[in-house]
């Protein structure tokens, strides 16, 4: 491996566009999310967040990494309560846009110019997430 890559298992993202979404009759909520990827070059991620009444052991989720485009697509689960407790965090307004930070279960190699090398579609678990929201 040339010395001028790097590992990480963790993905810093600029929020676009966040919504909530009902489904059905029981009014399922889900928390759709896009973001523009930082600490990768070039990229888009997007995840649903949904609730969760049990609590989480292990995983929190999954990322799919597509090898043919710059795409990334996962769902989060969180306990209900944080659910709740984000939607509102969301509402903002922000000075500049919210950050999110996934923290997956293997690395992924960044290149010097901060582009992702993959020799494979990538189906990963997210065991972590933090959102870092800025203040007025």
């Amino acid at each position: 491996m040339p010395k001028d890559h790097h590992h990480t298992k963790a993905i810093q993202m600029s929020l676009q566009t966040a919504e909530v979404q009902i489904y059905g009759a029981e009014h399922v909520e889900e928390l759709n999310l896009s973001f523009s990827l930082m600490s990768i070059a070039r990229g888009n991620c997007h995840i649903q967040v949904k609730a969760v009444r049990e609590n989480i052991v292990g995983a929190i989720g999954w990322l799919k990494i597509s090898i043919d485009r710059p795409i990334m697509n996962g769902e989060i689960f969180i306990k209900k309560e944080n659910f709740e407790k984000t939607i509102n965090l969301f509402r903002g307004p922000f000075p500049r846009p919210i950050t999110s930070v996934i923290i997956l279960d293997q690395e992924l190699e960044i290149s010097s110019v901060g582009d992702l090398i993959l020799s494979e579609e990538k189906n990963l678990k997210i065991v972590d997430v933090s959102w870092i929201m800025p203040l007025t």
